[in-house]
């Protein structure tokens, strides 16, 4: 056969178990020398009084001497009517004969004719009842088996024979009477008033033989039956009586004592007697015990000391103790009232070191992070253990859990890490405006599946939970549609639905059922990604409103749009956002989304890994602001007030006029781009014609400025910015009310770098400012004397002359009106016959109202300059110069910060302010790193560098998977943020765990770099981490870490030898034997362990013949099963199979090979000490299938190959319809039935380890039947049994054999539907059941 052939079940045998090993023929009590009881000897006496005769010679006064004396009687009369005689003679009885004769009868039927077969039946009951009639009429009737034999008889007894009467009646022929010895027995019965037997029970028939008298098969077939059901009445009955005679033997002997003085003194004998027997009956032991002990040479295993934790508190003045070797304390007394007392293993320094935190941390292979902030927890998160038995919490950490004060709740996942990147930057201090942020970072690009990552962080989610509906209600949701999301989410059993709802898609909306106008803002509130995004303002952390994540070619972008009502991007306050960060700049923070990634497990790739080993490269962001109002402005008399119109160059504008414009905001960032907007109120239309009179050449771009930076205090020119127009005007020279200044070479513009807000512009401000210098002034110093001047002009004017000018223009123009009308007359009088000449006319006449007009022109000019005056010289009165008015002032930015002027810090998990601040100019990781799947850290309080730390790890030791690899423990120590190695046996001193499998104390030398100051864990701790890479579950759950522990062992002071077979209670441990002073408190938190009593003399003897027959060597099946036994009385059963080997692969599968020259050996722990969430599938822990091994291996030839495994439990499972009876609690009895199913299939949940049975083939029949045969089952419909693999349901079947012979069948899921309506009518019913 092929070593890789997969072999079925090729060795049908159950194992052996401890019960099993003692064999009855080797027990010295099994045939003793004399093995008769007390009743048998009564029996015996009893029989042999019947060859003791007696003899009277007085009335045979002729008799011949050597005549034969006549007896006259035995001495069976002496002994007759004694009731233990009595009660022997029953006891001894042959009852079984009866059972052998009828059952003779009833196989002999076919070889006698018809009238015979009856017959033959009748007299073995009857048999029966003539002996029971018997030991009716001759018991003593003050004893308690008559009155037993008396009820009996009264009662079902009587009823049974006058049935077999009533059938013999029947079953004669007509006119034939009963058979003689019928007769004479019902005669003898008639005597015993106590069977009831009147006239008409002697002539009664059975009615419905009689019936059936015209059917003779089925008559003959109905009186088997019932002779059948008779024959079990009276057979069992004295049976019943028997068994009584047994068990009140004792009391009829030795209750009342009125017995008569040759019995009595009989009765002395026999307890003499009996004194004689034992010690004779163990002269079979005495020899076995010379053999053994004195031949042999072979001892009895000496009682094994149990030990014990202890933890010790120390004075509070003092800061280290040593506990020395051999240091006694007290644990009470034992059964024989005698000190129990235990001894310390060795000198132990101890200290003021104590556990004060406990958390966990753990990595699943989909890279999903859980943490248990409160590790030592029901929930992870600090819910108390309600009961103190399941206490016990994962050490390294698990992805789900069943709560132990809830199992039915069912399993949980615990709660995701918060892990990502922080990014600090002035360029993120963003108060007002709609600012618009994008945030670059240049990794090394992923190796493979960019593209899907890529997509994958683009893409939008929506979550509904507790929380969002929370969000939906302030936001506005309506309210009927918010409750019916939560009772649909309630009906499916979920508290939390993701929806993936890419453009286009309608899941959303479907799901919820929100009205169209709501939709938006319903899933702008519900929207989550991968990349999770939040700033930081007066509030604490604000979620951002990420507009688009892409990653190409290396770079990851974020972008996301601020709008002017978003709250301001400021420096958090440490209170609002529960951390001291050391930055003073707003953050924004990265948090991967642990709880969307485990909603995409079971289709993608562990992303987390994928993204956290991503390395930075560069860092930019870039904002770009409009709309920013709160600024620091003024002009040369003061600050002014932004909010409200202002006057920049004051109200008297002159050339060198300064308007001052700040910001705390902008000038601390490096700008690309600025631009000033402005809104001037009261502007002219153009300033050539305002200032028209004023005679000066002033048009639209008269009034210009210089933009200066402030730079040290000095103001300093901007190139370009030396004539900036301070004035718009359009096509038509129409001045502008908007105006827009972009401001040159913006990254030229010093950074405000003081920490200090910026405060309004003085001369001692250094930085933060920019200033337009006006070029000119708005002529409101010159405007008087321009006033004055034109009004002189005006003054000299005469009326005269203007009256003269103007009747000239008056004469022209109407002579010009005549004149155009007759080129009009000329053009509507045309279509004659000469058109030339017309045309001819027609010119002429236009030319002449031409020059007409012109003469109008000249005259018109000559009156106005005579009235105005020339453009460099008008003449009028000029108005008020314009003073520069600001209606709203605002600026717009652009700046960016690049890798130096931004920080980077990791986001560690449990609370915000852990953290770790990344180096500069050192490329780092994109987020943090994960590489172990589970770990614990230990958080340390009073300890002292340099010292000893000693923990006790309390251990749940039946909770650790033995079917997976064993997993690799290592230790660290944190030093400033860096995790550092113990190395061991100089800083890991020892350790008695066995990586974390058995309770033990692990004692570590703090090293002296070891501090309390640390980010990425709450400062204030000396953190100790346990990790492991792979296998998490393969360590054991743990109760509890305690500091300060040391290990003592009992020693035996002529002590309760039975002590030690029970581990000592919790709290045993009372004091010191010697008190200390210097020790306040010294106790003992959990029993005692590792403790067996001395061996008993069976357990000896068992071992020895074992022993005798193995010779210590295993060689066949009886010797591995017998070895391990004897050596690990924690293994109650064990199975040796043989030339085969059990292969697990990747996925779990099992398969057994053929293998030559291997030996398997499936093991059951004893579970009478589990706790009985662990009783359904118990398995013997890693460590004992080590110790087995390790056992075996100097026990077994060097050629063959031992593996010692726990067995494989085959779950099946079953589903079905349930018809309940009316009335009952549907939810109650359904949980009732499936674990009352359990509990039929695996029996050891509540029995003990001896029911768990290796192999072996389930019927679907029987499980059925269990079924059906509750109380509170009406019926079953479509009811299938099967195999489920994973989360696929294997085909129904009728039967299910176990796969390997180390399989052991139990229950598996189980789902049944409960039937609410009967469809069943009265007029239409079908089978109850149907089996599928």
């Amino acid at each position: 056969m092929n070593a890789s052939d997969n072999i079925s079940n090729n060795l049908v045998r159950d194992g052996i178990s401890q019960l099993q090993r003692k064999m009855d023929a080797l027990s010295t009590d099994k045939v003793q020398i004399d093995e008769r009881s007390t009743a048998q000897l009564l029996g015996f006496l009893y029989r042999y009084a019947r060859y003791v005769l007696y003899y009277d010679d007085t009335d045979q006064p002729s008799r011949k001497a050597d005549a034969t004396m006549v007896s006259r009687g035995d001495w069976q009369d002496f002994f007759r009517n004694n009731p233990p005689f009595q009660y022997a003679a029953i006891q001894q009885f042959d009852t079984a004969g009866f059972d052998a004769a009828y059952q003779k009868a009833r196989t002999e039927l076919s070889q006698q004719i018809p009238a015979d077969q009856f017959w033959s039946m009748f007299f073995r009951v009857l048999d029966i009842v003539m002996q029971l009639d018997s030991w009716h009429m001759q018991l003593e009737k003050s004893t308690g088996l008559y009155g037993m034999l008396n009820a009996l008889v009264s009662s079902d007894f009587s009823k049974a024979l006058h049935r077999l009467i009533a059938i013999a009646n029947t079953m004669k022929e007509a006119g034939e009477t009963l058979p003689d010895e019928a007769v004479n027995n019902i005669a003898i019965l008639r005597k015993n008033g106590g069977w009831s037997l009147t006239m008409d029970k002697l002539i009664a028939k059975d009615a419905y033989l009689v019936r059936l008298g015209g059917y003779p098969r089925r008559k003959r077939e109905k009186m088997l039956v019932q002779m059948d059901e008779l024959f079990v009445i009276f057979y069992k009955g004295i049976r019943q009586v028997q068994d009584f005679a047994v068990q009140d033997f004792d009391a009829v002997m030795k209750g009342s004592q009125q017995h008569q003085p040759h019995v009595g003194l009989l009765y002395a004998f026999l307890q003499l007697f009996a004194q004689v027997k034992t010690q004779m009956n163990t002269l079979g032991r005495q020899h076995l015990n010379f053999f053994y002990e004195e031949v042999l040479q072979l001892k009895k295993k000496p009682l094994v000391p149990d030990h014990v934790h202890l933890v010790t508190e120390l004075a509070r003045q003092l800061p280290d103790y040593l506990l020395k070797a051999d240091t006694g304390v007290k644990a009470g007394k034992d059964e024989q009232g005698k000190d129990v007392t235990f001894y310390t293993e060795d000198d132990v320094v101890l200290n003021k070191a104590k556990v004060s935190e406990l958390r966990t941390l753990f990595k699943d292979d989909k890279a999903n992070i859980y943490i248990a902030p409160v590790a030592a927890s029901a929930d992870g998160l600090g819910e108390g253990f309600r009961n103190p038995v399941y206490n016990s919490w994962p050490l390294l950490g698990a992805a789900e859990y069943i709560s132990k004060n809830n199992p039915q709740a069912g399993p949980a996942h615990f709660p995701f890490a918060a892990t990502g990147l922080l990014i600090a930057s002035p360029v993120l201090y963003l108060r007002e405006g709609t600012r618009t942020v994008t945030v670059t970072l240049e990794l090394t690009p992923p190796s493979e599946k960019a593209d899907q990552l890529a997509a994958l962080l683009a893409k939008p989610f929506y979550v509904l939970n507790e929380e969002v509906l929370t969000a939906f209600k302030k936001g506005g949701i309506d309210s009927g549609t918010i409750a019916a999301i939560k009772a649909k989410m309630k009906l499916a059993g979920i508290t939390e639905k993701w929806l993936d709802d890419v453009t286009g898609d309608t899941e959303f909306k479907k799901y919820t059922g929100i009205s169209e106008q709501q939709l938006q803002p319903a899933k702008d509130i519900a929207v989550r990604r991968l990349l999770q995004v939040d700033c930081t303002t007066e509030e604490g952390w604000y979620p951002a409103p990420v507009t688009a994540i892409s990653l190409a070619a290396g770079k990851l972008v974020f972008n996301f749009v601020l709008a002017a009502d978003a709250p301001a991007l400021v420096t958090p306050a440490a209170d609002m956002v529960k951390a001291a960060y050391p930055v003073s700049d707003p953050l924004l923070r990265i948090l991967f989304n642990h709880g969307l990634h485990y909603h995409l497990a079971e289709q993608h790739e562990p992303w987390y890994d994928v993204l956290s080993k991503l390395v930075i490269q560069k860092t930019s962001i870039s904002v770009h602001v409009t709309n920013v109002k709160d600024l620091l402005i003024g002009n040369d008399e003061g600050p002014l007030d932004p909010n409200n119109k202002f006057i920049p160059f004051t109200s008297v504008p002159k050339a060198g006029g300064n308007f001052y414009i700040g910001s705390d905001e902008v000038f601390r960032k490096r700008l690309t781009d600025v631009k000033l907007n402005m809104e001037w109120e009261g502007l002219p239309d153009n300033f050539a014609t305002h200032y028209a009179a004023y005679n000066m050449g002033i048009d639209n771009t008269y009034f210009t400025a210089a933009l200066q930076r402030l730079n040290n205090g000095t103001w300093e020119d901007i190139a370009g910015g030396n004539v900036m127009q301070l004035f718009d005007q359009d096509g038509g020279n129409h001045l502008q009310r908007m105006r827009q200044i972009t401001v040159p070479e913006p990254g030229s513009i010093p950074l405000v770098k003081q920490p200090a807000p910026l405060i309004p512009y003085n001369n001692t401000t250094l930085y933060g400012f920019l200033r337009l210098r006006l070029a000119h002034s708005f002529k409101h110093d010159e405007y008087p004397g321009v006033l004055a001047d034109q009004l002189l002009r005006l003054g000299d004017l005469k009326l005269n002359e203007a009256k003269s000018r103007a009747a000239l223009v008056v004469a022209q123009t109407l002579d010009t009106r005549t004149k155009t009308f007759s080129v009009a007359d000329l053009a509507g009088s045309l279509h004659s016959a000469d058109p030339e000449q017309e045309h001819i006319d027609l010119k002429a006449a236009a030319d002449t109202a031409f020059n007409s007009a012109g003469i109008s022109k000249s005259y018109a000019d000559y009156l106005n300059a005579y009235l105005v005056g020339s453009p460099d010289a008008v003449k009028g009165v000029p108005p008020p110069p314009y003073t520069p008015v600001i209606k709203s002032f605002y600026l717009e930015y652009k700046a960016e910060a690049r890798d130096t002027e931004v920080t980077l810090l990791h986001q560690y998990p449990y609370e915000p302010g852990n953290y770790q601040l990344l180096s500069s100019g050192t490329a780092s990781s994109l987020m943090p790193v994960y590489e172990d799947e589970g770990t614990l850290y230990i958080g340390l309080q009073q300890a002292v560098p340099g010292t000893n730390v000693t923990l006790l790890f309390q251990l749940s030791e039946f909770t650790a998977d033995p079917d997976i690899r064993r997993a690799s423990i290592k230790w660290h120590y944190m030093s400033g943020n860096e995790w550092k190695v113990l190395e061991n046996n100089s800083q890991i001193i020892s350790d008695t765990t066995k990586e974390m499998l058995v309770s033990g104390i692990v004692t570590i030398a703090l090293p002296w770099d070891a501090d309390t100051a640390h980010t990425a864990l709450p400062s204030g701790y000396h953190w100790l981490r346990i990790s492991n890479h792979q296998y998490s579950s393969a360590v054991c759950e743990c109760i509890a870490v305690m500091a300060q522990a040391s290990l003592a062992t009992f020693r035996d002071q002529e002590n309760d030898p039975v002590r030690v077979g029970t581990a000592m209670p919790a709290q045993a441990v009372n004091g010191l034997v010697v008190p200390d002073a210097m020790v306040t408190k010294i106790s003992q938190p959990y029993p005692s362990f590792g403790g067996r009593k001395a061996e008993t003399t069976e357990e000896f003897y068992i071992r020895v013949s074992e022993r005798l027959r193995h010779k210590g060597r295993a060689i066949n099946v009886f010797d591995y099963e017998r070895i391990i036994l004897d050596a690990f009385p924690e293994i109650f059963k064990i199975k040796c199979i043989p030339h085969s080997k059990m292969c697990r692969d990747q996925e779990g599968e099992i398969t057994q090979l053929a293998s030559p020259g291997w030996v398997t050996l499936a093991v059951i722990p004893r579970i009478d000490q589990y706790p009985s969430d662990e009783r359904f599938s118990p398995k013997v822990s890693r460590i004992v299938l080590e110790r087995v091994s390790d056992y075996l291996r100097s026990r077994t030839s060097v050629f063959a190959k031992v593996q010692v495994i726990n067995p494989v439990y085959q779950p099946v499972s079953f589903s079905g319809n349930i018809r309940l009876r009316a009335g009952t609690d549907v939810n109650f009895y359904l949980k009732k039935l499936v674990s009352e199913v359990q509990a039929y299939l695996s029996p050891w949940i509540n029995t003990g380890s001896q029911d768990i049975i290796f192999g072996g083939t389930l019927m679907m029949s029987s499980v059925l039947q269990f079924i059906e045969q509750r109380e509170y089952v009406e019926y079953v419909t479509d009811f299938i049994m099967f195999m489920k693999k994973g989360n696929t349901e294997g085909p129904p079947v009728k039967a299910i054999t176990a796969d390997t012979p180390w399989s052991v069948l139990i229950g598996g899921e189980q789902s049944y539907t409960p039937i609410i309506t009967d469809t069943c009518t009265e007029t239409s019913q079908q089978a109850v059941f149907r089996i599928k």
